[in-house]
């Protein structure tokens, strides 16, 4: 499935795929701006699991597409991201495969997020992602006035911190639905976790929080999240845990239809 627009690759089974990967995405971004020609495409990730030396970084109007959720996996060191988006990335997109953050988080080890996007990124998105085993953050949304970003269908499990941060208060029509977030602050040095942190004005709905352990937090607002809303959601929260911090600090945020369920660790 090769064409202009179209590089498919294939795990090369030596553990050393980030350098293929980059130089597909390259092929369609970089290489044709030098070229003198528009940049966009799509990488075809096939079946099986890519052993990355390196993280992937994502390019403006490049799409990374999987076969799907279960048959192409990433996999990480666990010392740096799985993927990171190109500062001020315009209409790149990331679909259908799992992220692994190539190991289970420890007491001591780096906390590096799975998958990173910084500066002010623009019409990105993000579909159909499981994300696993990070030694961080599960994602992380920093550092910019963001814009137009939809992640849409995420599954999160087994981060070593934060499952979702959302750190860009300049940040505006920000779309996330279809969340789902199962195992946070698992590194013994992540203090008070959160399963999904928002720092910027944001739209998220269908958010299922499995458990928020004794001192975690499901959902907090933090500076910049002023005018969010949230609907419908449901948190599993053990004594200890909180479903919600900072909403009453924040002005315009409205927290629809939802549930708490006390739970058993």
């Amino acid at each position: 499935m090769e064409g202009a627009d179209v590089v498919e690759v294939a795990p090369t089974g030596d553990g050393r795929d980030g350098a293929a990967l980059q130089a597909a995405v390259d092929a369609l971004s970089v290489d044709r701006l030098a070229a003198g020609r528009d940049p966009g495409g799509t990488v075809v990730l096939t079946t099986g699991s890519f052993h990355l030396d390196r993280p992937v970084l994502v390019r403006s109007h490049v799409a990374l597409t999987g076969a799907s959720l279960v048959d192409t996996r990433l996999v990480g060191t666990g010392r740096r991201p799985v993927l990171r988006f190109e500062d001020g990335a315009e209409g790149a997109t990331v679909e259908q495969l799992t992220v692994d953050g190539g190991a289970r988080p420890r007491a001591g080890a780096v906390a590096t997020p799975a998958v990173v996007l910084r500066g002010d990124s623009a019409f990105c998105s993000l579909r159909r992602l499981r994300i696993v085993d990070a030694a961080g953050d599960g994602l992380r949304i920093v550092a910019g006035a963001h814009r137009h970003l939809a992640l849409d269908e995420i599954w999160l499990e087994r981060c070593g911190r934060h499952g979702i941060v959302l750190d860009a208060p300049g940040g505006r029509s920000l779309f996330l639905s279809s969340l789902a977030i199962d195992g946070i602050g698992v590194d013994p040095a992540a203090g008070s976790a959160v399963a999904l942190q928002l720092g910027a004005r944001a739209q998220v709905s269908q958010l299922s929080v499995e458990l928020v352990a004794a001192g975690q937090v499901g959902v907090a607002f933090g500076p910049g999240s002023d005018h969010s809303a949230l609907s419908p959601w449901s948190i599993g929260v053990a004594d200890g845990g909180r479903a919600f911090r900072g909403r009453s600090r924040r002005a315009g945020v409205v927290v629809g239809v939802g549930a708490v369920a006390r739970v058993t660790p």
